[in-house]
């Protein structure tokens, strides 16, 4: 075929009813394959657009249209066609009402024209040009005869008469005719757009509203069909659920119809922020390095009568991210005396061995008084009484309390330095690389209150906290005019003795004693905003309050003592007392060390009873 289909319909139609429109595709095929309508519509074609391009080259438009008008169309027939071109004489046709033939009943299915009644007759007037009809004189060929009755056969009159959508627009000569217009889906709306951004780990939730006010009417309801890989999901119009891992990710919704008809598309942009815990890694420190130890460390004691001691002591981040070895340290001991010790200290960051000074600073100034106390006979502890008792009347101590914390404390001290400067030279360091801070307590239990030693030089804090939710700061707080400068302990502690020693020396007794808590700045930082924090109570509770949970964990037997020896490189990471200092501020990732001592019979849910009335 030269033409399209669509073409031949319409041309069809408009030489059968004389107007535009279409017949069923049965019709038209029937047609197409049992006549030459085909080629008579192409000679036709043919001849018309010859004849239109000679009349072109005539004088003026005008008399080529009128040409165009005036000169009848004559082409050559096949003599096998049904048709017969008519002569000039028989151009005119004449209306022929078929009312009878639409009344007839047919096989095939009629189309209704819409806004009619199925009972109602339609009379339609086809007109057939009177050279179609074979003339009393004319008699039809034998291939004429053969050729009719193959499509009277194949095509009833009425199938062939029957348009399925009639237009009223009428073809002009030379017009083509236009495709037929198939139904179109309805549109869907494609946008793209950027959604906030969310943390990993953390909960997720934004109003898609704003997704169906900017879209049409005809949408109700939004349906996520692809999360991502972000896990979230869609409820009552919000967007929620936990991210997982960090990156950026493509969400699609739809926006549907009623009847489910798809007619908007959203392609939502969410960039998942990684959480800066996550970025940071836990490298094993070097077991084989000088002076490496365990990456945490727990101990736990209970004394003769009933007093319970903690001490944890973690890597920070910034240790454990490339690897490094902790440079905190910590110790407890309970003595036969009913002496009750606690240290805890911290290796300068800057310090290449600041860990073994931590260590041997900590452990023997412990071992030293300990020693002392046990054979002490209760000295200390009744010259520092009986100051209590006298102090309103005495201007200066007397040299019997002075000469007793010379020999406790400060000796016990002077060993811990002393320790570490026999360590530098052996190690051929300095002394200055082995540099760390220490926070120092004894408590001694007795009828007139407990009695509480103590002694810092460095940062962290050493408070006791009281019923009523008070607390008294114990120590000095050496901090310098820039973050992260504080004081060690050096020589010129002890060779200046009444200007750096003895000022550094606290003696309080207390009777509403809860709990004795010492802490490096690795958790002091984080929980105070500033130095003046330290001051006050409820700071220290707060603290309290998150870490008494932490107290009643298991004790350092058992599994736990078998899981320690079985990892002597990370230490007993899975004890409650780790996993308390493993909290995450952001800033803030330097080692971690504390000791406490809690009452007898005084656990984590009646200390917890207690703030909640007070507060």
């Amino acid at each position: 075929m030269k033409h399209t289909h669509d073409y031949y319909a319409q041309i069809f139609m408009l030489l059968m009813t004389g107007k535009r429109g279409y017949y069923r595709p049965e019709v038209v095929d029937a047609l197409m394959a049992n006549t030459e309508a085909v080629a008579l519509v192409d000679d036709f074609t043919e001849l018309f657009q010859a004849h239109v391009t000679e009349s072109s080259s005539g004088d003026t438009a005008d008399t080529t249209r009128e040409d165009c008008a005036s000169v009848p169309v004559q082409m050559p027939l096949p003599a096998t066609t049904m048709f017969e071109m008519p002569t000039p004489d028989m151009i005119t046709p004449e209306p022929i009402t078929l009312t009878a033939l639409e009344e007839a009943p047919s096989a095939t299915p009629q189309a209704v024209a819409p806004g009619r009644d199925d009972a109602e007759p339609v009379e339609k007037t086809v007109l057939v040009p009177e050279s179609s009809q074979p003339s009393e004189s004319t008699q039809p060929s034998e291939s004429s005869e053969r050729h009719e009755a193959s499509l009277e056969s194949s095509v009833s009159p009425h199938e062939i008469r029957e348009p399925i959508d009639v237009q009223e627009t009428t073809l002009s000569p030379g017009d083509v005719p236009a495709p037929s217009a198939a139904p179109k889906e309805p549109s869907v709306s494609e946008v793209t757009r950027n959604i906030p951004n969310g943390r990993s780990g953390q909960y997720y939730q934004h109003d898609l509203g704003a997704l169906l006010s900017a879209a049409s009417s005809a949408v109700t309801d939004i349906t996520l069909v692809d999360d991502g890989g972000t896990g979230l999901v869609i409820e009552g119009h919000q967007l929620i659920g936990e991210l997982a891992a960090a990156g950026n990710f493509q969400l699609v919704v739809t926006g549907c119809a009623d009847d489910g008809t798809c007619l908007a598309r959203w392609t939502l942009r969410l960039a998942i922020i990684a959480n800066p815990r996550d970025l940071w890694k836990t490298l094993p420190s070097d077991a084989q390095a000088l002076y490496a130890k365990a990456d945490c460390d727990v101990a736990r004691e209970t004394s003769p009568a009933g007093w319970q001691m903690f001490m944890a002591s973690q890597r920070g981040r910034s240790h454990a991210h490339r690897g490094g070895q902790r440079d905190d340290h910590g110790v407890i001991q309970t003595t036969s005396a009913g002496w009750n010790i606690l240290a805890v200290a911290d290796g300068a960051g800057s310090c290449v061995l600041s860990r073994q000074g931590s260590l041997l600073a900590s452990t023997r100034t412990v071992e030293g008084l300990a020693a002392y106390l046990e054979a002490d006979e209760g000295t200390l502890e009744g010259v520092v009484l009986e100051y209590f008792e006298q102090q309103s009347t005495l201007k200066t101590p007397p040299k019997a309390w002075i000469d007793a914390l010379y020999h406790s404390v400060f000796t016990s001290l002077h060993q811990g330095y002393k320790a570490i400067c026999e360590e530098a030279q052996a190690s051929n360091q300095p002394v200055k690389a082995f540099s760390t801070t220490l926070l120092l307590a004894l408590h001694k239990p007795s009828p007139q209150g407990d009695l509480v030693i103590t002694f810092g030089i460095g940062d962290g804090g050493i408070a006791v906290l009281e019923t009523g939710r008070a607390a008294t700061l114990m120590n000095h707080v050496d901090a310098g005019a820039h973050a992260g400068q504080t004081r060690f302990l050096d020589g010129a502690v002890f060779s200046n003795a009444e200007q750096d020693f003895y000022p550094r020396i606290r003696i309080q007794r207390f009777t509403a004693l809860e709990a004795l808590v010492l802490a490096t700045d690795g958790i002091t930082d984080p929980m105070f905003e500033s130095d003046n924090d330290l001051q006050m109570g409820e700071s220290w509770w707060r603290m309290f309050d998150d870490l008494a949970p932490s107290l009643n964990g298991p004790q350092a037997t058992g599994a736990l003592a078998e899981d320690s020896a079985a990892d002597a490189v990370s230490g007993p990471v899975d004890d409650p007392l780790v996993r308390y200092l493993d909290f995450f501020t952001p800033g803030h990732h330097d080692d971690r060390t504390l000791a406490v001592l809690l009452r007898p019979h005084t656990g984590s849910e009646t200390t917890q009873e207690e703030g909640a009335n007070h507060e």
